[in-house]
């Protein structure tokens, strides 16, 4: 349904429509930031990953070692708190 009901005027949306189209955004910031929490962290590691041996190993190659032991740790510290759920999601009415 475009969102328009016979004999109403434009915008009238049924319940189910309103539930849906407020599912949708509800859902899209959602992930939005899960994806912004998970690129973060992951900058994070590759950064850490180059600059240990582009430049931080010329002065000191234990720091270098230590760097990337650190860059080592975060990707699966990203997808877990990447995926991890907030008190304000949903996720009792995911099924419907």
């Amino acid at each position: 349904m475009t969102g328009v009901r016979a004999g109403g005027t434009w915008p009238l949306w049924t319940r189910d429509e309103q539930r849906t189209r407020a599912r949708a955004t509800y859902a899209e910031g959602m992930y939005a930031r899960r994806r912004r929490r998970y690129l973060a962290l992951m900058t994070v590691a590759l950064v850490l990953f180059v600059s240990a041996w582009a430049f931080v190993r010329l002065w000191s190659v234990p720091a270098a070692v230590g760097m990337c032991v650190v860059a080592m740790v975060i990707p699966p510290a990203a997808a877990i708190v990447g995926n991890r759920r907030e008190p304000d999601d949903r996720w009792w009415d995911e099924g419907d």
